[in-house]
């Protein structure tokens, strides 16, 4: 009694004779097995059970348009020297289904490969990309007994390209090395080098994000990061840290101002341009509020409530904040002339 692996049975003759003929299973999986008992006259104990598996091919022979490889690279990316990627060879089997591969890899180590799924180094850069060939065999078709074989290939020139490392470095003006100093308010220019690509950060005082080339104004010492790329996969950083020397000159209230429109001192002002807050509030001699600003900009005009005020001693009081953190105050008289 012969057992067959599926469901209907695939035995086209008797399956209670010696010899049964079947169809060809199914492709997948590629391995079957069939069971026979065996016994005598249905005696209990005289019976025997035995197996045969059988290897189910596809005899066509295979062709290049099926031959397929991928890597773990994405699309467009670029590699650095002296990094591995695995490459898949997504051939179907469908159309006889390779046994072997063999693989040539341009520019990598190894050179060739038997794998399905290799791993390959490349040491040495070439934007302009290495070749790679994958061709795959079997012993098909198999045509009244004897073995023909086929062979099918897959060719992609220019592949994978590789490039070097790059060595990003930020040059001040003037200098050999990182690391400079800039006074309060001042602005300097710093370049990277030895990339195709640059990207700036922190966000903090700079004319772009992007580019070989900025312009830093600092308000306070400020460590600046570049990255350069030569790829999504290949970069390199490096800082440099710009020191703030705070050379504020006084930070002061004039003690008059003649507000009447002749545009000479017609505002009063703190002058202090290295303040980063500020609290400034004038008084008359009543002790009435007449003015208060937190804006460094923003002086008085001598009005209050939309009226010039008369000429006269006023009291200021500022409290502040410089942008190294540095707290600021003072208090004094005023002389408001017409």
């Amino acid at each position: 009694t012969w057992i067959p692996p599926y469901s209907p049975s695939s035995i086209i003759t008797s399956s209670n004779t010696p010899l049964i003929t079947t169809i060809a299973p199914k492709r997948l999986p590629t391995l079957v097995t069939f069971s026979v008992i065996s016994g005598y006259n249905g005696i209990p104990g005289c019976r025997e059970i035995d197996t045969v598996t059988l290897r189910i091919i596809d005899c066509r022979p295979l062709i290049n348009s099926i031959v397929t490889f991928t890597t773990d690279v994405p699309k467009n990316d670029i590699l650095c020297a002296r990094d591995c990627i695995s490459y898949q060879a997504g051939t179907d089997t469908l159309a006889g289904g390779p046994q072997t591969y063999s693989w040539t890899f341009t520019g990598g180590s190894p050179a060739t490969s038997n794998l399905r799924n290799p791993i390959v180094c490349y040491d040495l850069p070439n934007p302009a990309g290495w070749d790679v060939v994958l061709k795959v065999s079997n012993p098909y078709p198999i045509l009244d007994g004897i073995n023909g074989g086929s062979v099918a290939y897959k060719s992609s020139y220019q592949y994978i390209k590789v490039v070097d490392y790059p060595n990003v470095t930020i040059v001040p003006p003037g200098q050999l090395k990182s690391d400079t100093m800039v006074k309060f308010g001042r602005s300097i220019v710093l370049t990277a080098s030895n990339a195709q690509t640059y990207t700036w950060s922190p966000q903090l005082n700079i004319s772009a994000r992007n580019g070989s080339v900025v312009t830093v104004n600092p308000l306070r010492t400020q460590q600046y990061i570049v990255t350069g790329s030569n790829g999504n996969r290949c970069f390199s950083s490096d800082t440099i840290n710009v020191i703030v020397i705070n050379d504020c000159g006084d930070m002061f209230v004039p003690n008059a101002f003649s507000p009447n429109g002749d545009g000479v001192n017609d505002e009063l002002t703190v002058n202090g341009v290295c303040l980063e807050t500020l609290t400034f509030m004038i008084f008359n001699r009543w002790g009435e509020k007449v003015f208060e600003t937190n804006d460094v900009k923003i002086g008085w005009d001598g009005t209050y409530h939309g009226e010039k005020v008369n000429t006269g001693v006023f009291f200021y009081r500022l409290e502040g904040k410089s942008y190294d953190g540095n707290g600021y105050s003072s208090k004094g008289n005023i002389t408001l002339i017409r």
